[in-house]
């Protein structure tokens, strides 16, 4: 056989375990074809205005306030309104799909530095995370999630690349280690977490004799140096901007509990990923490992895969319990467990069996096994959440900030307002000012919400003095419905399903 018909059959190979998972994702995908959710429109509201001049800023002539949580996501869809070529619910799925696959060509890359077994590595775990229903719905949400995973896989292939490479060679990639994990704090407050895991390997790997420790501290500072430039510029960005050192959605979220992941999360977390396996899987896990680590196959790529899973479920564990369906903030988490699952179990294979091929087989059967038995489970909850999505940006923005607009211009109201929980797709469509109940976008509301209950209640019967107030009778505004300025000031004008609005008499 000829050394070209090798390398095509090894393209071939290649090209498969990534394009095909692929086409299954883009599959899943398309039963959402027409969902985004509501909260990726106010990043869609706050990158539509920075193209059209009007400032990072909600609605044209608003006060600056961060009200998102994604900065590059934001600076990532800007440009697009600029070259008009937005369309609020194609263009993110577009973009996602681009996205996610850059992320499986990157994780066959990184796959084939670590095992020989690369294809079946990549063939196995690209198909878990296509057929995941957290990682396709919310990866196609509109939201920042692909992009972050884009990140992450980077960081897991400079970070196992920094491992084979030469000295030369490893003082460049700490330049770039250090920007990839900037950009991750910068793309998620909590994926600030993530910068730890290179300074953790290093240190290992100096403790425990694996790398001379005058270079490798040399590059350590490498990496912190590129790491704190550009995020000291953007925290120093956004004081001067915005007037806060944290995005305004910490202080509207901060009721949040840093014990996010205690063992009913966790359970959730191995739910979501591994249905009806959960726990055996993480038992064989950490049996995996002891196993490879006795075979002495366990190595510093399996050691920074870890570092990057423990600092994915630290990042995790530091925001609220979310209300939303399918784990929307644990992207990152079911990326690094499928990654590690497979190595581990690929070390361990490779430490009982010395045939090539009995280790290929007997991976392959154990993750044929695991599939097929998670493939019902991942059915049932893609067909419930096709059926029953997050509240949508559609719904929104098509239905209620059409209907507000028709009823103020019927009622001739000059410069209306609406108070409102839901404010993506009214932010979007809407022609009146909105004001923000979640306080997002409102820096008294967040830090009145769930705080000071009769400032809060001043301050929106007293200052905003809004339109119209639309709530859900499930969004905790009860003590706001419950203010006699309520009934004095406000008439009932439609009722429905819990949700209730209310017009200025």
């Amino acid at each position: 056989m000829t050394r070209d018909l090798l390398h095509k059959r090894a393209f071939l190979a290649s090209a498969a375990a990534i394009v095909l998972p692929f086409i299954v994702f883009v599959m899943h995908a398309m039963l959402f074809r027409n969902w985004i959710v509501d909260d990726a429109g106010i990043t869609f509201a706050y990158a539509r205005n920075l193209a059209q001049g009007n400032g990072l800023v909600s609605q044209p002539g608003a006060a600056p306030v961060e009200g998102y949580s994604n900065f590059t996501w934001v600076a990532l869809l800007s440009p697009l309104f600029l070259v008009k070529l937005f369309n609020p619910v194609v263009t993110p799925k577009v973009i996602s799909f681009i996205l996610i696959l850059i992320t499986f060509i990157t994780t066959h890359m990184t796959f084939r530095l670590i095992t020989p077994r690369f294809n079946i590595a990549s063939a196995i775990v690209l198909s878990l995370l296509s057929i995941n229903v957290s990682f396709v719905a919310w990866t196609t949400s509109g939201l920042e999630n692909p992009l972050l995973v884009l990140l992450l896989s980077q960081l897991f292939y400079w970070t196992v690349k920094y491992n084979h490479a030469g000295n030369e060679n490893r003082t460049k990639i700490t330049y770039g280690l250090g920007l990839i994990a900037a950009f991750i704090a910068m793309s998620r407050p909590e994926g600030i977490i993530y910068f730890l895991a290179f300074p953790l390997l290093l240190l290992a790997q100096i403790a425990w004799r694996r790398v001379p420790a005058k270079p490798a501290m040399k590059n350590l500072f490498n990496y912190w140096t590129f790491f704190a430039w550009p995020l000291v510029a953007f925290l120093l960005f956004r004081y001067f901007y915005f007037g806060d050192i944290l995005p305004n959605t910490f202080y509207a979220k901060q009721t949040a509990s840093v014990a996010n992941l205690g063992l009913a999360t966790l359970g959730d977390l191995l739910r979501g990923m591994a249905p009806a396996w959960g726990y055996f899987l993480l038992a064989s896990m950490i049996a995996a490992v002891i196993i490879g680590v006795r075979g002495r196959v366990f190595l510093k790529d399996h050691l920074a895969l870890a570092l990057l899973l423990l600092c994915s479920l630290a990042s995790f564990s530091l925001l609220e319990a979310d209300w939303m369906k399918e784990l929307r903030f644990a992207t990152g988490v079911i990326f690094f467990f499928y990654c590690f699952a497979f190595i581990a179990f690929d070390a361990a294979i490779a430490s009982l069996f010395a045939n090539k091929l009995s280790v290929a087989a007997a991976g392959l059967i154990l993750a044929v096994i695991f599939i097929w038995s998670a493939i019902p489970s991942f059915i049932e909850r893609t067909n419930d959440f096709r059926q029953d999505p997050i509240i949508s940006f559609n719904d929104v923005g098509e239905h209620y900030a059409p209907w507000f607009n028709r009823i103020a211009d019927r009622l001739d109201i000059k410069d209306g307002s609406l108070l409102t929980p839901d404010i993506g797709g009214e932010l979007y469509y809407s022609d009146l000012k909105i004001y923000d109940l979640g306080g997002l976008c409102d820096k008294t509301i967040a830090r009145a919400w769930g705080k000071d209950q009769a400032a809060l209640n001043d301050y929106v019967y007293e200052t905003l003095k809004p339109s119209f107030i639309f709530n859900h009778a499930n969004w905790g505004g009860a003590q706001i419905e419950a203010d006699s300025r309520l009934q004095q000031n406000y008439a009932v004008m439609s009722k429905k399903n819990e949700s209730v609005v209310y017009g200025n008499l």
